[in-house]
């Protein structure tokens, strides 16, 4: 059953016409509910909340589990609570969320908490070694990615991922690379493609934010002094620890105050390059006051 949920999600994102993507849909007695787009639609809570008050087919129970909750829509989070409010007796609902505070506290109220332990990263990498797909070369990229999920390793997209991060890595080392050697300005006209890059996908743009944030957090472990076996982009660790020392924990904090200040933009439908471009004027003022 959720085979089938997959193969039908995969299916209808590929749809062009996006009025027909939540057509005909069927929910069996153990249900997957995803985004189609960047959230979850209200058709997929709305039929979600027709077949929770059904009998199921063939077990004793359903079980819909609803993966990515903090992704329903904003349109759908009444449903949904109305939903949790009047609990049916033969359905079992599942909110797999990867930080309950996304979810409105609405929606928390109503829900037990049942927190998921990560898997270890060895074991990871023993599903990893089993699998011949993956390089050895980028396994423990792979696995300290994954965060403690089996099913997130399996399914990493490991050029996805680099041509993601290509513009990280680029904005930062337009920026730290010549303070590292002999001096002088950014090369800017660098520095402004990859703004351009990092803001011209806005569909993609969370996760291009999460491997931002992974790699600040990466830079924050090493100006502490922590050893490689902490820090999550392994392959591009001789690349931060030139750059963590230049940056400094004031650097670091204002990547961070502009990382958070991208997401707002993003939320609002702000011009994101224009805050990439702001970022990365104040982070040279500060690096030429400094250095």
């Amino acid at each position: 059953m959720l085979e089938a949920t997959r193969r039908d999600l995969a299916a209808r994102r590929e749809l062009k016409d996006s009025a027909k993507r939540t057509e005909g849909f069927i929910y069996f007695d153990v249900q997957l509910i995803e985004p189609l787009t960047r959230f979850i639609l209200i058709e997929q809570i709305r039929q979600l909340r027709n077949v929770a008050y059904a009998h199921p087919f063939e077990f004793s129970r359903r079980v819909l589990i609803i993966d990515q909750a903090q992704a329903v829509h904003w349109q759908a989070v009444d449903l949904l609570l109305k939903l949790l409010e009047e609990a049916p007796e033969t359905t079992t609902l599942v909110l797999v969320c990867p930080n309950r505070y996304e979810l409105r506290p609405t929606l928390r109220s109503r829900c037990r908490l049942i927190q998921l332990v990560a898997v270890d990263e060895s074991t990871i990498m023993k599903v990893l070694t089993d699998d011949a797909a993956f390089p050895q070369s980028r396994r423990a990229l792979i696995a300290r990615l994954a965060a403690g999920s089996v099913a997130r390793a399996k399914a990493f997209d490991l050029e996805a991922f680099q041509q993601r991060r290509r513009p990280w890595l680029e904005f930062l080392s337009s920026l730290l690379d010549h303070t590292a050697g002999s001096g002088g300005l950014p090369n800017w006209r660098l520095l402004f493609d990859s703004t351009r890059a990092l803001a011209d996908n806005r569909a993609d743009f969370p996760e291009a934010l999460r491997i931002g944030y992974s790699l600040l957090s990466d830079l924050m472990r090493i100006q502490e002094g922590l050893p490689d076996s902490q820090v999550t982009n392994v392959d591009a660790a001789v690349q931060l620890r030139t750059w963590a020392p230049i940056l400094r924990f004031d650097g670091i904090e204002v990547l961070k105050r502009g990382l958070d200040d991208a997401y707002r933009l993003y939320s609002r439908n702000v011009n994101l390059q224009l805050g990439f471009d702001a970022l990365a004027v104040e982070l040279h003022s500060l690096l030429e006051g400094t250095v």
